[in-house]
This record gives structure tokens, sequence and C-alpha cells, in this order.
């Protein structure tokens, strides 16, 4: 079924959900998002960024970024 729907990009964290999806699509967007200085899945997804060789896009985002943006994200 993935194979057959392909996205254009993947919201990345590094774990084995995404990592799959990742390596099944070796060229696809990988983006990780991580909010201020919370959890630990930078730390592994550069780790599979590495090990699979893809373009890992970052973006650090503030907590009031994140809270501010819910609208939007609702209406989409």
């Amino acid at each position: 079924m993935v194979r057959k729907n392909k996205a254009d990009g993947l919201l990345f964290s590094g774990g084995l959900d995404t990592s799959i999806l990742a390596s099944i699509n070796p060229k696809i967007i990988v983006i990780h998002i991580s909010l201020e200085d919370n959890g630990s899945d930078l730390k592994y997804a550069k780790l599979v960024e590495k090990f699979l060789n893809l373009k890992l896009h970052y973006r650090k985002i503030k907590i009031s970024e994140a809270i501010n943006i819910i609208p939007q994200i609702i209406k989409m």
C-alpha cells in the first residue's frame, strides 16, 4: 500500500515506523520538527538519517509558536 500511495514528504521522528517508511522511499523529503529542547527524537532521527543516507530537514520551534499555529492546523 505504501508503494502505491507515495507522499511527497514525511514527518520524521527517527522511530521504527517513520524509519521503515523512509527506507521504502529513500528520496522522500524527510522533516523533523522538535519542540524547543524537549524530547530525544532528534538524536535518533540523525542516526537514521546517516544510516539511510537521507537528507533530513530540521526545524526547532518554540512552545508559543506551536500554540499559536494550532488554529491554522485545525482549519487544514
